[in-house]
């Protein structure tokens, strides 16, 4: 999660507009939804105090501590021995924090992750505690390569719906580090969710981009019929993955679908069941795809292919990484940079992109398909508006005109593999 401030934004009255909403009234609405949500949780909340209670008067330490562990991951605090949200993480200091993988376990997991072996991952506790360190780390380290310098502040909350809005209400308030972007690489199919969350999220969401914040979302890799929250949120930026190949120095892209070990992984995208069409997206996206209309996903795109991952570090181990998990931070980073080049708050970037004064500043993908849909001229759901073209993009903000043709890349047919 990048964080900075920004003397004011001079796109927010227009983001305002195209919200049509006051900043005053979605806060209240989050503050009432939110405190109907809390109550779902009451009860297993108090249930969890009740047993912790009869635990001590039973006595043994040990059964005591996992049982305090796993009430405060009911509640949304912080357990023993977890770092607490906002807690910046010092110097070198792995992304885990003192939250880590268990040593032991790492260098098996990631060979089985460098061949694509990672069946009980979903299941497996130490599986998915070693997955998720993974996955932190990876994000706190490309956001810092691709912009070097920058504030970076890790928020840990557990991994659950309580958890995901505590630890993003948390970030929304924090006076001390003031986050201007965030970046997020979790995701689920949006029909698997009760819609009271998604629309508390939502809400959430929606405060930010009033705040100036721009959040980046992964979209997902499984390419399957259907799309994810909360990339299917009108008001955050969804990042969906591209393969990049470069044949003697030239350079090209195709949507990202690649077969990695047992695992079939491809750019998420399609139309939502959940959100309408925003304003911003003309209704013709879903027409050419034979779609019935609503929310577009993704908006945007950047590499994901694992063929030429990115290589992270994770407990001294280098593990090949990629996925849209990685598109998210990158476009993360390069907002930060943007903002220090404005010296102001990009905010509510998604409506601009589709502006006609922005077709210039992404590459367009045409090549590919990621399953259920093909790459094509123009937005298509498999890559968005394409890959960034950076300085095109900070000229297009600052005001400038580009003059260039709008960069194509990748025009020749097939998916990648």
């Amino acid at each position: 999660m990048l964080v900075g401030g920004g003397p004011g934004q001079p796109w927010l009255q227009q983001q305002q507009g195209r919200l049509s909403l006051d900043p005053g009234q979605v806060a209240h609405q989050v503050l009432e939804e939110a405190a109907a949500f809390r109550q779902g949780h009451l009860l297993i909340v108090e249930q969890a105090h009740r047993s912790q209670d009869q635990h001590q008067a039973a006595g043994g330490q040990a059964r005591r501590e996992g049982l305090l562990e796993e009430t405060h991951q009911l509640v949304g605090g912080e357990g023993p021995g977890h770092p607490h949200p906002g807690q910046r993480l010092p110097g070198r200091q792995p992304a885990g924090g003192r939250f880590p993988a268990p040593r032991p376990a790492l260098p098996g997991f990631a060979r089985k992750l460098e061949r694509g072996d990672t069946e009980g991952r979903q299941t497996d506790p130490q599986a998915l505690q070693i997955m998720w360190t993974i996955e932190a780390t990876m994000d706190v380290e490309l956001a810092a390569a691709f912009a070097p310098g920058a504030h970076i502040v890790v928020y840990f909350a557990p991994n659950n719906e309580r958890g995901r809005f505590s630890g993003l209400s948390r970030a929304l308030a924090d006076a001390v580090h003031r986050p201007s972007v965030f970046s997020y690489s979790w995701g689920a199919p949006e029909d698997s969710m009760a819609r009271q969350v998604l629309r508390v999220m939502d809400r959430c969401y929606q405060l930010a981009a009033l705040r100036g914040v721009t959040i980046c979302v992964s979209s997902g890799d499984s390419g399957r019929t259907g799309v994810n929250f909360p990339a299917s949120s009108p008001h955050v930026l969804a990042c969906g993955g591209t393969h990049l190949h470069i044949d003697n120095g030239a350079v090209r892209e195709t949507v990202w679908n690649e077969q990695h070990g047992s695992m079939q992984m491809s750019s998420s995208g399609g139309f939502s069941r959940v959100f309408a069409r925003p304003s911003w997206q003309p209704a013709s996206l879903a027409e050419k795809c034979g779609a019935k209309s609503g929310r577009g996903v993704p908006d945007v795109a950047a590499k994901a292919d694992l063929a030429t991952g990115y290589e992270i570090v994770a407990g001294n181990h280098t593990i090949p990484m990629g996925g849209t998990s990685a598109a998210a931070p990158l476009w993360a980073g390069l907002i930060a940079r943007l903002n220090q080049k404005l010296k102001t708050r990009v905010g509510y970037l998604t409506p601009l992109l589709y502006a006609r004064r922005f077709a210039h500043t992404t590459h367009d993908i045409t090549a590919g398909n990621n399953g259920p849909h093909n790459a094509m001229p123009g937005w298509d759901p498999c890559t968005g508006n394409g890959t960034p073209d950076g300085k095109a993009l900070l000229a297009a903000l600052a005001g400038a005109k580009s003059k260039r043709p709008r960069a194509k890349r990748a025009r020749a047919a097939g998916a990648a593999s």
